[in-house]
Protein backbone atom coordinates (compact mmCIF):
# COMPACT_ATOMS: atom_id res chain seq x y z
CA UNK A 1 0.00 0.00 0.00
CA UNK A 2 2.81 2.12 0.99
CA UNK A 3 4.79 1.69 -2.36
CA UNK A 4 1.59 2.38 -4.38
CA UNK A 5 1.03 5.58 -2.56
CA UNK A 6 4.78 6.38 -3.09
CA UNK A 7 4.13 5.69 -6.88
CA UNK A 8 0.97 7.60 -7.04
CA UNK A 9 3.24 10.95 -4.84
CA UNK A 10 6.29 10.39 -6.38
CA UNK A 11 7.94 13.54 -6.87
CA UNK A 12 8.93 15.26 -10.30
CA UNK A 13 12.03 15.17 -10.79
CA UNK A 14 12.49 18.57 -13.08
CA UNK A 15 10.35 20.66 -10.54
CA UNK A 16 11.00 19.06 -7.06
CA UNK A 17 7.10 19.27 -6.56
CA UNK A 18 4.38 16.71 -6.03
CA UNK A 19 2.44 15.52 -9.11
CA UNK A 20 -1.16 16.69 -8.27
CA UNK A 21 -3.25 15.50 -11.02
CA UNK A 22 -7.18 14.70 -10.85
CA UNK A 23 -6.42 11.03 -11.48
CA UNK A 24 -4.01 10.62 -8.49
CA UNK A 25 -6.67 12.34 -6.10
CA UNK A 26 -8.58 9.68 -7.04
CA UNK A 27 -6.70 6.83 -7.08
CA UNK A 28 -5.75 8.71 -3.45
CA UNK A 29 -9.29 8.73 -2.36
CA UNK A 30 -9.74 5.14 -3.56
CA UNK A 31 -6.42 3.64 -2.15
CA UNK A 32 -7.59 5.95 1.31
CA UNK A 33 -11.08 3.40 0.81
CA UNK A 34 -9.79 0.69 0.59
CA UNK A 35 -7.26 1.04 2.87
CA UNK A 36 -9.97 1.98 5.68
CA UNK A 37 -12.15 -0.54 4.46
CA UNK A 38 -8.99 -3.54 5.57
CA UNK A 39 -8.33 -1.85 8.40
CA UNK A 40 -12.08 -2.36 9.45
CA UNK A 41 -12.28 -5.91 8.44
CA UNK A 42 -9.23 -6.72 10.42
CA UNK A 43 -10.70 -5.29 13.42
CA UNK A 44 -14.18 -7.37 12.55
CA UNK A 45 -11.65 -10.37 12.28
CA UNK A 46 -9.65 -9.57 15.33
CA UNK A 47 -12.84 -9.32 17.58
CA UNK A 48 -14.51 -12.52 16.33
CA UNK A 49 -11.30 -14.72 16.78
CA UNK A 50 -11.05 -13.41 20.44
CA UNK A 51 -14.82 -14.37 20.57
CA UNK A 52 -13.99 -17.59 19.52
CA UNK A 53 -11.16 -18.23 21.44
CA UNK A 54 -13.18 -17.46 24.29
CA UNK A 55 -15.47 -19.99 22.98
CA UNK A 56 -13.12 -22.66 22.86
CA UNK A 57 -11.94 -21.75 25.92
CA UNK A 58 -14.79 -22.63 27.54
CA UNK A 59 -15.90 -25.77 25.77
CA UNK A 60 -12.88 -26.96 27.35
CA UNK A 61 -13.00 -26.09 30.97
CA UNK A 62 -16.46 -27.11 30.71
CA UNK A 63 -15.26 -30.93 29.15
CA UNK A 64 -12.11 -30.75 31.67
CA UNK A 65 -15.11 -30.29 34.14
CA UNK A 66 -17.07 -33.05 33.11
CA UNK A 67 -14.55 -35.70 33.19
CA UNK A 68 -13.16 -34.90 36.34
CA UNK A 69 -17.26 -35.42 37.97
CA UNK A 70 -17.35 -38.58 35.52
CA UNK A 71 -13.53 -39.82 37.27
CA UNK A 72 -14.67 -39.02 40.43
CA UNK A 73 -18.35 -40.44 39.89
CA UNK A 74 -16.26 -43.71 38.70
CA UNK A 75 -14.17 -43.48 41.87
CA UNK A 76 -16.89 -43.58 44.27
CA UNK A 77 -18.83 -46.15 42.41
CA UNK A 78 -15.85 -48.50 42.76
CA UNK A 79 -15.39 -47.50 46.44
CA UNK A 80 -19.36 -48.75 46.46
CA UNK A 81 -19.05 -51.81 45.04
CA UNK A 82 -15.83 -53.24 46.80
CA UNK A 83 -17.24 -51.72 49.64
CA UNK A 84 -20.77 -53.59 49.54
CA UNK A 85 -19.25 -56.90 48.08
CA UNK A 86 -16.62 -56.77 50.94
CA UNK A 87 -19.72 -57.02 53.31
CA UNK A 88 -21.73 -59.88 51.41
CA UNK A 89 -18.47 -61.97 51.82
CA UNK A 90 -17.75 -61.58 55.17
CA UNK A 91 -22.23 -62.26 56.00
CA UNK A 92 -21.47 -66.27 55.82
CA UNK A 93 -18.70 -65.99 58.85
CA UNK A 94 -20.50 -63.70 60.82
CA UNK A 95 -23.35 -65.82 61.86
CA UNK A 96 -21.15 -68.78 62.93
CA UNK A 97 -20.25 -67.02 65.53
CA UNK A 98 -23.62 -66.30 67.43
CA UNK A 99 -23.98 -69.64 67.46
CA UNK A 100 -23.30 -71.91 70.47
Amino acid sequence: MDDLLALIWRRNADSNQYEDSPCNLAALTVIGGAAIYQRDEAAKTAVATAKAAQLLQLQKDDNDYLKQENEDLRKQVEADKKRHSSAAAHEGKTWKTYIP
